[in-house]
């Protein structure tokens, strides 16, 4: 009869087959993970093109300057588009509409010039300053911008790879 051997350890095409399988699946976690942050990013930047489009129309609509202001405390606490003379103005009765803060988790809003901290556009759709909205992932490099000219009209860009600084 013959001696039976028992199996003591794993062969060499057992361990490549596990590494082999770990490693797809790592790949796709991962990439499922990338893939989440970039439609964040981007349904943000939908989000805050769409009311930058909006406060424009309402601006030509009323014939008085319309703001775009970020709420309480910065721009991920939600946003306000109201009309007013100044920006003072907007409060009560002249909130045209209210976006309420975006669950967007590990993305952050950044506008430039940092010294005018809202958006207004004039009482013929004009914007009184250009702007660059970055939104973007915190600590990635995943970074979508939002230009709005002089004109009003805006360009975005989709996934422009920069920091978020």
């Amino acid at each position: 009869m013959g001696v039976s051997k028992k199996n003591l350890g794993l062969t060499l095409v057992e361990i490549l087959v596990s590494i082999t399988i770990m490693s797809i699946l790592l790949v796709l976690i991962v990439g499922g993970i990338n893939d989440d942050a970039s439609r964040r990013v981007s349904s943000l930047t939908d989000l805050m093109s769409s009311t930058f489009t909006m406060a424009r129309a309402e601006a030509i609509r009323y014939r008085k300057p319309v703001y775009v202001i970020p709420a309480t405390s910065g721009w991920g606490a939600g946003w306000k588009v109201c009309s007013g003379d100044t920006y003072e103005d907007c409060i009560g009765d002249n909130l045209i509409r209210s976006i309420p803060p975006q669950s967007a988790k590990g993305v952050k809003t950044v506008s430039f010039p940092a010294d005018k901290l809202y958006i207004e556009f004039s009482s013929s759709g004009y914007a009184v300053t250009t702007k660059i909205i970055k939104v973007c992932i915190i600590g990635g490099g995943l970074e979508n911008e939002i230009k709005i000219n002089s004109a009003g009209s805006l360009d975005v860009i989709y996934d422009t790879s920069a920091s978020c600084e």
